[in-house]
């Protein structure tokens, strides 16, 4: 008996610390209250963006500098086992399942990441060099995760709208920064700070590459049928104006 019982401890322990992570990200997905009730906050947020005082009523319900904070952890942590939970994932058939709640999480970030700036310009906080920082190590933290969706896209089609999604979130984690602070919502800040403070030099050069290369990759999938015309259109104008943004910066 003592055997037996130290053996299903064992197993169960064995298998939390294999799957806790992928098994969160599974629940989170299916289970539809969860999903939803974070989905329906962040949409209020973007609809209510311009209007100030019901924007930051929103952010002060939805506890968003907490909840963002809180977040960055959960994916910093996803993304250090990354290489691991794929081999878990793809040995059990389950990668779908990991695959796109990843890809939500990263992307509610990266929204709320968006909040955050709109945030910071109504309650007129300064964008220091150490958010740049910030934002700009998170970005490259995320590189494995983008870098794998790129390369699975290219030996099976069926993976081309996880490269998509991916392609997206890269997208929104370099908007909020310089599109976002630094310089297209003029009709909701017309004060901003100058962007070309803190992306400078191989930081720019850098950036500068990614808008390139997410911009190829929609142009692509457009060519392939993969994403519509209009879903390209909505990227590429902002994707346009970034570049313009930094190539200003000398």
């Amino acid at each position: 008996n003592k055997i037996i019982t130290l053996t299903l401890i064992f197993t169960l322990t064995t298998s939390y610390t294999l799957l806790h992570r992928p098994l969160g990200l599974a629940i989170f997905w299916v289970y539809d209250t969860l999903w939803s009730e974070q989905n329906h906050n962040l949409r209020e947020l973007q609809l209510n963006i311009a209007d100030k005082e019901t924007f930051l009523r929103l952010v002060s319900q939805y506890d968003l500098i907490d909840k963002m904070e809180s977040h960055e952890k959960e994916i910093r942590n996803y993304i250090k086992h990354f290489e691991f939970d794929l081999l878990i994932v793809n040995a059990l058939g389950i990668e779908d399942w990991y695959y796109q709640p990843l890809l939500d999480k990263m992307r509610y970030y990266a929204l709320e990441n968006e909040f955050y700036k709109a945030h910071m310009l109504y309650n007129n906080l300064p964008y220091t060099q150490e958010e740049a920082n910030k934002d700009l190590d998170f970005l490259k933290a995320c590189d494995n995760v983008f870098y794998f969706f790129d390369k699975i896209s290219k030996d099976y089609k069926e993976y081309e709208n996880y490269m998509f999604q991916a392609k997206l979130v890269e997208f929104m984690l370099i908007y909020a920064p310089i599109g976002f602070v630094g310089g297209f919502v003029e009709i909701y800040f017309p004060e901003k700070p100058k962007i070309c403070n803190f992306f400078r030099g191989i930081v720019k050069e850098d950036i500068l590459q990614r808008v390139e290369n997410i911009s190829k990759s929609l142009q692509t999938l457009k060519e392939k049928d993969a994403i519509t015309a209009e879903k390209v259109h909505e990227l590429i104008n902002p994707l346009n104006s970034i570049k313009e943004k930094l190539n200003e910066c000398k």
